[in-house]
């Protein structure tokens, strides 16, 4: 858990999250798999698909983290009274579920229309009741259904009629009622009796009679499977809208079909016979649910116009709101030219969307593009467009390049576009006004936005539109205020809290301030968003005095004042952040407070009914843990009696609420920080998070219109901080409990509980920026409508090198596992391969003889040692320690980048040696090299740690020491880049050369000659670094395989050397076999002739795997004007025996 900020702040709460993923989870490695008290078996099977089965002792709920790649799911006895579409949604890959005696009442509707690869569904032993049309929708690869032993009375006639494919239904054991439902599914049965078997379907009204024997279903007014009704028809149309209906044939049913084109939908909807749709539809199994190009769907369905816009499920629609705001016109409002300007831009904005607008995967119909309002701001006109598209496309998609597209449109009906915004969710929606001397229309607005109109001539209003309370009230339209022409600067609510306000705040006042202040507060239901900023305006003047944090009564009513704060109207909460940061300000004025106020008479605890804050003197000697509880239920307000600080540890048995740091954390913290105390608030609810969050940019929604991504405080918000220290990689975790305090009414079974819950913590990255988050946390007890418990805690991974943004510790925690397991292994490897490269080199004085060897030798000890102090230094003890932390980080810096100037130097040896021919003997070589090698990468470390006094490195996000943001683009970013550049060149000039006609001379076999080459491609790709390249993608969130590739290719770099300069160089074995069999000196020394200076002519075979460059060099050499082979092999001794 990283909070941003210096403070290590843990605003924590529990938060309530309508499902996403529901019970399954996308983790490779934290599933029940992986869990010992899961209950839970995980097997693979026959075909390799992965089988669990989970096995309750009467828990309440499946369990939440069912591996999303299993095949076969089964769960039994579990105490779980429906199954809703969350519960299994992300199991994309699942063939067959068994839920087996689990209570089972209720199977929601389109529960499991998502499971498109089901082919088994096993319900027996439950107490199911009912199975209606809507309980296996068009799943279209079901084969087999066991209904067995349930409580089933009911079924609808067409309840399997979608279900073309279906071979087996189990009705075993069900006192199924007889009436003119089951009339119509005895005839679909019939329909189906070649290819469905039915099992065991019996009438306990008829005398337990078999189904098939029933005469008499009583007076039914439809008795038929298919009877006369109403279907929608159209052909090719682009939404939904579109379709008229018309009457249809007895024995025919209503289809849908789906077309994906080109981006667009189009719909085809009429009347066919039976026949029809069950070969139509069983074609959906190859053509509706693939997910890239074409798509075509067709479903059909036997009610009265039963093929709208919801059938099959397969398109949403999107409405969106487009405000675009252009120069103001000089017609009148309301004018004839005034309104012909609205509809020709009207006009021609659905033109172009029409015609021209094919990149969004949306469509839209001629009447799906309206004019909702028009007026100020400026000339805005407020459109609305409906989009049809296929589900599975995610709405802020569609917004991104619809906007881009609109603002793309250079002009509209000839007018200069100012701004166009788009918004799709989120929203009030348009609304005449009344009583007003002059009419008009609320425009849709966006939550935390206020709209704007004149209620009369040159009277400006406005009303606030609330994500929780909608529209405001309207306000009133006074004629006799004062004319205005801009945006309104609301009125103040209590007028003599604007009078203290224009006071002078001092040590002689602030006493009497403060009280004053605490009893205009008590009117703060009545606030303007003007009365939030100068309360808060106040609260930080009194804050600014030093003799605020010695004046207990002063410090009483400020908290008094805090608390009242919290009662305000959330909709001018929210316009007070936007405006003024009213809410930020707020949070940073109670931080300010507990870790000021003085603690020379003890602790300090004051409570009110909306807020306690409380800080604790401590020290690393006397610290034994500290627990914050609250007593009393979240809905109670709090007082001095229900919220306790327990300075030993020890959690009260009857707590509610409770946040306990652990023993251990004031030995975890770094060994430069001196803790004097800790610092706690809790806050009744979340009003003020809310009021922050309401101006943050939303996050994307989810590509299911039906699941709202909006996370809600079900809990108090306990906080806890210890000033000026940062608190996170903490072996012990933080432990959390929260009592839940919210019910989400449940619309199928009419009750209530709290679902999906999780721990998060409050992240503020700036005024009018913040969200909650669950990042690091998680959930250890989940008891639904009765408390949660959690923990919180992350991991790092080699790939945070070049995570430039912190984007790294976004990462799954199965890609965190998975990255750490990689790099501590391929770092390991490399290392010995390194050290095994660098024993050869030493040990045969031949082999480091001449150049290339030199700097293979130098490339590899600084390889060695970035792979050593990743090793060694990138642990929780140096995490710990702010000093050690910056000797680490600059460590890295330096050997890193000395192992990139290495490259360069054998990229530049490898230009002179193989591409230039002419002036290319250069003095003194290695020892200029040196210079570049390690005295560049020490300059810029200097210089980096010289320019902020150290404070460039530390301890970054994902835990590992590293540079920080800014001078890691300056000091490591733009020297790799530019070396990366370079050796690219290098690599491209050398490679002609591996490829190029001169080695058409050479006495090989043509696959010797691939061989060789390619190997020398390879060779050359490690030795310039050029695997460096998945770093730079890995930048900014890059796709997580660029990160594995990154990890897996460099953390294996000194693997790779040792084998290709070890391993697979003739020179080397022949120097090992002779020191360790004959041990003859004469020998030894003769396995470097390919080294030797005049060894052309006598070049060792071990060079065949590079011959190519070598050959090319010696034909380059020949073909140089006076200047001998021999002469310059003094300087570049047959440079593919050594270093490529």
């Amino acid at each position: 858990m990283n909070p941003p900020a210096t403070l290590c702040v843990l605003w924590m709460a529990v938060l309530w999250i309508p499902p996403i993923e529901g019970g399954i989870s996308r983790s490779l490695t934290n599933t029940v798999c992986q869990r010992r008290d899961s209950g839970c078996t995980c097997t693979t099977d026959s075909s390799g698909g992965l089988s669990v089965s989970c096995k309750s002792q009467g828990e309440s709920e499946f369990p939440l983290d069912l591996p999303s790649q299993a095949t076969t799911i089964t769960l039994s006895g579990y105490q779980v009274y429906n199954i809703t579409r969350s519960d299994f949604l992300g199991a994309t890959m699942l063939q067959e579920l068994n839920i087996i005696n689990c209570k089972i009442q209720v199977i929601g509707g389109w529960a499991l229309d998502h499971l498109y690869q089901l082919q088994t569904i096993n319900l027996e032993r439950n107490k199911l009741s009912a199975v209606d049309k809507n309980t296996f929708y068009h799943m279209i690869r079901l084969k087999k259904i066991n209904l067995s032993l349930n409580n089933i009375r009911f079924i609808d006639g067409d309840a399997f009629y979608s279900l073309h494919n279906l071979a087996e239904l189990n009705l075993r054991d069900n006192p199924l009622q007889c009436n003119c439902e089951m009339q119509r599914f005895k005839e679909w049965s019939f329909i189906r009796r070649q290819q469905v078997a039915l099992l065991d379907a019996r009438c306990a009204n008829k005398n337990n009679l078999s189904l098939f024997d029933v005469k008499d279903f009583g007076s039914c007014t439809s008795p038929t499977l298919f009877h006369k009704h109403n279907c929608y028809i159209c052909s090719g149309t682009l939404s939904h809208n579109d379709c008229q209906d018309q009457l249809c044939s007895t024995n025919e049913a209503c289809f849908s079909q789906i077309n994906y084109v080109n981006n667009k939908v189009y719909i085809y909807k009429g009347c066919t016979v039976d026949t029809d749709c069950a070969n139509r539809e069983k074609q959906n199994v190859n053509s509706c649910y693939n997910t890239d190009g074409s798509r075509s769907c067709y479903f059909c369905c036997l009610d009265n116009k039963c093929n709208g816009k919801s059938l099959g499920r397969r398109t949403k629609e999107v409405h969106f709101y487009i405000p675009i705001t252009m120069p103001e016109l000089t017609y009148p409002y309301l004018s004839q030219n005034y309104n012909n300007t609205v509809f020709g831009t009207l006009n021609i904005m659905r033109y172009n969307i029409l015609t021209n607008f094919l990149e969004s995967n949306c469509s839209f119909a001629a009447d799906d593009v309206t004019v909702q309002h028009s007026g100020p701001p400026e000339f805005t006109i407020y459109f609305k467009a409906i989009c049809t598209t296929l589900r599975e496309y995610k709405k802020t998609d569609i917004q991104y390049v619809l906007e881009k597209f609109l603002k793309s449109i250079p002009s509209l009906s000839a007018l200069k576009i100012l701004k166009v915004d788009i918004y799709y969710t989120g929203y009030c929606e348009a609304e005449n006004t009344t009583n007003y001397p002059r009419q008009g229309v609320w425009p849709a607005t966006k939550y935390g936005e206020v709209a704007q109109l004149y209620c009369a001539d040159n009277i400006l209003v406005r009303r606030m539109c609330s994500e929780t309370e909608g529209w405001a009230p309207p306000p009133l339209c006074s004629v006799t205020q004062p004319p205005i022409t801009t945006t309104l600067a609301p009125t103040t609510t209590t007028a003599s809290l604007e009078e203290l306000s224009t006071r002078t705040v001092d040590d002689n006042s602030a006493d009497e301030i403060a009280e004053q202040l605490y009893l205009q507060t008590e009117r703060a239901p009545e606030f303007t968003d003007r009365d939030i900023n100068m309360t808060v305006s106040l609260l930080e003047k009194l804050e600014s005095l030093q003799s605020t944090y010695t004046a207990d009564n002063r410090e009483k009513n400020i908290v008094g004042v805090m608390s009242h704060i919290m009662n305000v109207r959330e909709t001018e909460f929210s316009l007070a952040e936007k405006k003024f940061q009213s809410a930020s300000r707020l949070l940073g004025s109670i931080q300010k407070l507990s870790s000021s106020t003085s603690l020379s008479k003890g602790d300090f605890k004051q409570v009110e009914s909306n807020i306690g804050i409380i800080a604790a003197s401590t020290s690393r000697a006397n610290y034994n843990g500290i627990v914050l509880a609250s007593l009393a239920h979240p809905s109670s307000e709090l007082d001095e009696t229900n919220l306790v600080l327990i300075k030993d540890g020890t959690i009260p048995a009857q707590s509610a609420s409770w946040i306990h740091l652990p023993r251990q954390l004031m030995s975890e913290l770094p060994s430069s920080s001196a803790p004097a105390r800790v610092t706690l608030a809790a806050f009744k609810n979340d009003k003020m998070f809310r009021a922050i969050r309401s101006t943050s940019k939303p996050d994307d929604d989810d590509d299911d219109d039906e699941i709202i991504l909006r996370s809600e405080s079900n809990s108090v918000i306990l906080s806890a901080q210890i000033p000026n220290v940062k608190v996170d990689n903490l072996d012990t975790p933080i432990e959390m409990r929260f009592q839940q305090n919210i019910k989400v009414k449940n619309e199928i079974t009419d009750s209530s509980t709290a679902e999906n819950a999780t721990c998060g913590y409050f992240i503020e990255v700036g005024p009018n920026k913040g969200h909650w988050s669950s990042e690091g946390c998680k959930v250890e007890v989940h008891k639904p409508g009765e408390y949660t418990e959690c923990q919180c805690d992350h991991l790092t991974n080699f790939a945070l090198l070049m995570d430039v943004y912190s984007v790294g510790g976004d990462l799954s925690e199965a890609n965190k596992m998975a990255l750490t397991y990689l790099s501590y292994l391929g770092c390991g490897i490399s290392l010995l391969g390194l050290i095994l490269t660098l024993i050869t080199y030493f040990m045969f004085r031949k082999l480091r003889s001449h150049n290339p060897a030199k700097i293979l030798i130098n490339l590899c000890i600084a390889i060695a040692a970035t792979d050593l102090i990743f090793l060694a230094g990138q642990q929780e003890y140096t995490l710990k320690n702010e000093i050690g932390c910056k000797i680490v980080a600059a460590s890295l810096h330096f050997f890193l980048l000395s192992a990139m100037c290495w490259m360069l130097v054998e990229a530049y040896y490898m230009y002179i040696a193989l591409i230039r021919v002419f002036n290319s003997h250069i003095s003194l070589f290695i020892l200029k090299s040196v210079a570049v090698g390690w005295g560049i990468p020490l300059l810029i470390v200097a210089i980096t740690l010289g320019v902020n006094t150290t404070d460039n490195y530390g301890n970054q996000k994902g835990g590992i020491c590293w540079l920080n943001p800014i001078p890691f683009y300056a000091a490591f970013l733009a020297p790799v880049a530019i070396i990366m550049i370079i050796n690219f060149i290098v690599f491209a000039m050398v490679l002609r050369q591996l490829l190029g006609a001169a080695t058409k001379n050479l006495n090989k076999t043509d696959s010797t000659k691939t061989s060789s080459r390619l190997r020398g491609a390879v060779t050359l790709v490690i030795m310039l670094g050029l695997t460096w390249v998945f770093a730079i993608l890995a930048i900014d969130g890059g796709a997580p395989v660029f990160q594995y590739l990154f990890t897996i290719f460099n953390s294996l770099q000194g693997l790779f050397i040792f084998v290709f300069h070890c391993l697979l160089k003739t020179d080397a074995q022949k120097a090992w076999k002779r020191a360790c069999c004959a041990g003859d000196k004469d020998k030894d020394s003769k396995t470097s002739k390919g080294y030797s200076s005049n060894g052309q002519d006598n070049m060792s075979k071990s060079t065949a795997s590079f011959s190519d460059i070598n050959t090319d060099v010696k034909h380059r050499e020949k073909s140089a004007n006076g200047i001998s082979s021999k002469s310059r092999a003094k300087d570049f001794p047959s440079y593919s025996g050594s270093s490529i």
